[in-house]
């Protein structure tokens, strides 16, 4: 919640924890794991509040976000399984 209001000046109110994943690269960074959380709802306007660290935020489509360059990767998997849940959920 912390990293959310930091980086993008909102708060989240809605939201579950989706995943562990532990850290690929143990040898360079150490033993860590990272909870993964899925937010749907929160109060403000995401907006970036660090310039010196992100040059710009925004909504991407799900093939799109495939396409990055990602920070972990197990994140296309779960982008996927969370689209597929998403899917589903439309049609309940």
């Amino acid at each position: 919640m912390r990293e959310l209001k930091e980086e993008l000046d909102i708060t989240p109110t809605k939201f579950q924890e989706i995943r562990i994943l532990d850290e690929p690269n143990i040898e360079a960074y150490g033993a860590y794991q990272y909870h993964v959380y899925l937010v749907t709802d929160w109060n403000g306007v995401p907006c970036n509040q660090q310039p010196q660290e992100h040059s710009e935020i925004k909504w991407f489509s799900i093939e799109d976000a495939l396409g990055l360059e990602l920070a972990h990767p197990h994140y296309p998997v779960l982008f996927k399984e969370i689209d597929r849940s998403a899917g589903a959920e439309a049609y309940e």
